[in-house]
């Protein structure tokens, strides 16, 4: 009995040796500055959240919130520099959801998206919108795919190039509606529009940023967005799912994760801090100025989220035989 009472004793000692400095850590966390690393331009989407999330975390946490723009391959030299980094919490990356399908794109990833990962919440939204040159004789998503399916194989929508969240949105498109249409891929989505303008193709699924001012001012027709809600900008515009394609979504979201093995303390601290970051209006207006919704979720909902579009958008780019290298 005495033995028995002093093993005890002795794995109880072990397991609070064990978690003490975990548990320090979260507690004196941040003690230095923090790195975001966002995969993305300066002057973007991305990177403008970035910058807001850093300001007021580093206003939080007393600690500076510095962002990297490490630009490049889809976002995979951000992506990879976060997986190669320390797990304690002072390198994070603000990833897009080609971050979860890029692994399905390219054959030799230095990084598994998922298990180098450290989920801790999505911060932003935003649908795409399809839309078309308004000398088209189609008024509603109806109209399209009747038209497409009449024409088959003549209808071309651009993207801003393979393999991005406006190809693949085409393409799910594509293989839901049962229709024959082809993808032009341009070198961003600035000319494959410009050609949508100038009647040289039909059709593209846009970010609502670029293509809403111009259904605005009559340039171009929004025929459907491809969020499960209508956009509160364009309440006109139904969404693909209610427009007879139910459950269709496509859109793009932002997330804040870090490299695998992140302590739970430490990740509970940041999901806990960046869900009221996003909760303050003037954080909320700066986002949604862009055209994007700002979300918040937990790291346990990012998580499912992670996988669930790691499974849906493999097996669009394996249908579509989409490779990028």
């Amino acid at each position: 009995m005495i033995m028995k009472k002093l093993l005890a004793a002795f794995a109880g000692t072990i397991l609070l040796s064990t978690l003490a400095p975990a548990a320090l850590a979260a507690d004196s966390y941040p003690a230095k500055p923090v790195r975001l690393v966002v995969g993305y331009s300066p002057g973007g989407p991305f990177d403008v959240i970035a910058r807001v999330l850093g300001e007021k975390l580093s206003n939080m946490w007393g600690q500076p919130v510095t962002v990297d723009n490490r630009v490049g391959a889809g976002g995979n030299i951000a992506s990879e520099a976060v997986a190669r980094a320390p797990a304690d919490g002072y390198t994070l990356l603000l990833a897009a959801n080609s971050h979860v399908f890029n692994g399905s794109l390219y054959n030799n990833l230095p990084y598994d998206p998922i298990k180098d990962f450290t989920p801790i919440s999505q911060v932003m939204y935003y649908p795409l919108v399809l839309v078309v040159n308004p000398n088209l004789p189609m008024k509603s998503l109806k109209d399209f795919v009747d038209y497409a399916k009449a024409h088959p194989g003549k209808v071309m929508f651009g993207s801003a190039g393979n393999g991005t969240p406006t190809h693949l949105a085409g393409e799910l498109f594509k293989r839901v509606a049962g229709i024959d249409i082809v993808h032009v891929p341009y070198k961003g989505a600035g000319p494959a529009t410009n050609d949508v303008l100038g009647g040289h193709i039909e059709a593209i699924f846009n970010n609502p940023v670029s293509a809403l001012p111009m259904v605005k001012s009559g340039q171009l027709r929004a025929l459907a967005t491809t969020g499960l809600q209508r956009l509160p900008n364009a309440p006109d515009a139904p969404t693909v799912a209610e427009s007879g394609y139910p459950g269709f979504e496509a859109g793009t979201w932002g997330a804040v994760m870090g490299p695998a093995g992140l302590p739970p303390g430490i990740v509970a601290k940041i999901e806990t801090d960046l869900l009221k970051v996003l909760s303050m209006p003037d954080v909320r207006k700066r986002i949604e100025g862009l055209g994007v919704q700002p979300t918040g979720t937990t790291a346990q909902q990012l998580s499912q989220i992670m996988h669930t579009d790691h499974d849906k958008w493999d097996k669009v780019i394996r249908a579509a035989d989409i490779r990028l290298d």
